[in-house]
């Protein structure tokens, strides 16, 4: 594999954007596609992703090393994913055949995709300039959950991708769209919005860029202990009426639009996500959740840095002995109890029984086992009279019928299609021909073929012909009766000259 010449140096928390945009500038921008066949052996629209595949063709060729870990948003993500997720996203990323990336790391189906646009600061451009001589994409800019820069704290500038060529012609970088159309500042908020906005992104940079002290904390169950150390937990339960109203009280810290419109839609009145959070200890789900329940409960830059140097843990309180005693029962009730659960289980399901909450509580591990050994094939209770059901469509299929022979004009195909039309019913109401035996015989007998539509409509071209005193004839006949591709016999159409 040759590498590419001038390939020029990665910048500090620069994405791969703006690495090709570079290498695309300097080499003479001859075409797109010769551009991303060369550094990435495809034409992909990954590029433009701030999770890009085909890395190990780019690293292979441009001699850098470490462009997961330093110049895309996996780290971003890393901590909320397991072990194995988190591997299966670095191979989806290095391999050619990135397909499920986004299933994997959830984002797909936490719905904040539809807000990504590509962000830029001003400040930093011209630090950039300064610098480095050149602007570039920063990674931190790219984080959902950031409407600020971490570094200068302004507002971001969004740039939207150009509707005809979606993100795959889309190689300039910020100074290229200064004082042009496609660069938008965020909408000046209200001085409280801008501080939340301020802290939310300071805390997503730096759980980016300290990815492992993210993880202890997760590990330590830091929700718990957040919301624990707000007075929200009482005798070891979340007290989840006034988190879900503290919730919906702090919506209003935030803007009305962007990823903050999901995250604080109510459903039936309620904010939903932070118990769900609460409950996903084991499972992955979006980082800006995390964050912005952080955010929410007072948690700035200075605190989550204090608490990972104390590494701080949620440590649920002990039982007390006297509820563990009362837990325990005796081997005398034990028997009684799977006693009387096996007789009412013949008849009944398990959930119906009396002893089925005990038994879970208490003796868990037989009452899986008993289930599982004792498997009852399912009960189907037919709920619908499909002897009634089929008398009455059998009478309205022969009206149905009736009807559509009588309309006015041309015929029309007698089809279960436009039977279901007269009936208002859909396709599907004769799925079950088998439960449906008068109906299938109406449908067997009154459907009709090509060749019988076919030989009514030339019934039918033949009467109007003769109202209409115009000569008989074969030719005006299939004129008439709008039949281009016969069916028919010279024999059967001469019946009606």
């Amino acid at each position: 594999m040759a590498s590419v010449l001038m390939f020029p140096t990665p910048f500090p928390d620069e994405t791969i954007t703006s690495l090709v945009t570079r290498y695309h500038q300097m080499s003479g921008g001859v075409g797109v596609r010769r551009t991303l066949v060369e550094l990435f052996g495809a034409v992909t629209k990954s590029y433009a992703s701030e999770l890009p595949c085909y890395l190990t063709h780019l690293e292979a060729v441009s001699g850098c090393t470490g462009l997961v870990d330093n110049h895309t948003l996996l780290p971003y993500f890393e901590p909320f994913l397991s072990a194995e997720k988190a591997k299966r996203a670095r191979e989806l990323m290095q391999s050619s055949h990135p397909l499920g990336l986004k299933l994997e790391l959830g984002i797909t189906a936490a719905g904040f995709e539809k807000y990504r646009t590509r962000r830029y600061c001003t400040r930093c451009i011209a630090v950039d300039f300064a610098v480095c001589g050149v602007s570039y994409w920063h990674v931190c800019h790219q984080a959902a959950g950031v409407h600020i820069c971490p570094n200068h704290h302004c507002y971001l500038h969004r740039v939207l991708a150009e509707p005809e060529t979606g993100d795959f012609n889309q190689l300039f970088l910020p100074s290229d769209i200064i004082g042009r159309e496609e660069g938008h500042a965020m909408r000046s908020q209200s001085e409280i919005h801008f501080c939340r906005l301020a802290e939310l992104a300071d805390i997503i940079d730096w759980g980016r860029c300290n990815r492992q002290s993210i993880t202890r904390l997760l590990k330590g169950d830091y929700l718990h202990f957040v919301i624990n150390r707000a007075g929200l937990i009482s005798k070891g339960r979340v007290c989840a009426s006034r988190l879900e109203e503290h919730f919906i009280n702090s919506s209003s810290d935030y803007p009305g639009d962007y990823e903050f419109k999901r995250l604080f839609e109510l459903h039936h009145g309620r904010v939903v996500w932070p118990l769900d959070l609460l409950r996903r200890r084991k499972s992955s789900h979006h980082p800006i959740l995390f964050y912005t329940f952080l955010n929410c409960l007072g948690i700035d830059l200075k605190c989550l840095i204090e608490d990972c140097s104390d590494r701080v843990k949620y440590n649920s309180p002990p039982k007390s002995p006297a509820l563990v005693e009362s837990m325990e029962a005796s081997d005398l009730e034990k028997n009684a109890r799977r006693k009387s659960f096996s007789i009412a289980y013949a008849d009944v399901p398990a959930k119906s029984t009396g002893d089925y909450t005990w038994l879970y509580r208490h003796d868990k591990d037989w009452l899986q086992s008993y289930i599982s050994g004792h498997r009852k094939a399912p009960i189907v209770r037919d709920l619908v009279d499909w002897a009634k059901r089929d008398c009455e469509l059998a009478e309205r299929m022969c009206s149905a019928v009736a009807e559509i022979k009588a309309m006015p004009g041309p015929p029309v195909q007698i089809s279960l299609a436009a039977i279901c039309r007269v009936l208002s019913v859909p396709p599907d109401t004769f799925r079950h021909q088998r439960k449906l035996p008068k109906s299938a015989r109406v449908i067997k007998n009154n459907l009709e073929t090509r060749h019988d539509y076919q030989l009514r409509k030339l019934a039918w071209a033949a009467r109007e012909l003769k109202a209409e005193k115009i000569n008989c004839t074969k030719s005006h006949l299939l004129r008439k009766s709008n039949i281009r591709v016969c069916c028919l016999s010279d024999h059967e159409i001469y019946r009606f000259i």
